[in-house]
């Protein structure tokens, strides 16, 4: 899978995870929705300010876009582990 096309699943999971139809991301990120729905298919190259509002509705850093999935390709797995990991990380630090 391409970088692209890896971008563009990440978007999609994070946008139904948060119940959001393309129209109304496209339309709170001031782009088009045959725009959205090109990145969204890895067919578009957006640029990093396209990118920075996308993350900023979905909630998420922009570099969230770019990890690369493990196995099934769940970006939401992987943040749920990497936070997962930063819980038990701090807490055997004694910090919380």
């Amino acid at each position: 899978m391409t970088n692209a096309a890896e971008i563009g699943r990440n978007i999609v999971l994070l946008r139904k995870a948060k119940n959001i139809s393309q129209e109304q991301l496209a339309l709170r990120a001031e782009m088009s929705v045959s725009f959205l729905r090109d990145i969204e298919h890895g067919q578009a190259n957006p640029s990093l300010d396209s990118l920075e509002r996308l993350a900023d509705i979905l909630g998420v850093d922009v570099w969230v876009f770019m990890l690369l999935s493990k196995n099934d390709g769940s970006i939401l797995d992987t943040l749920h582990e990497l936070r997962r990991k930063l819980k038990t990380a701090v807490g055997k630090a004694g910090v919380m």
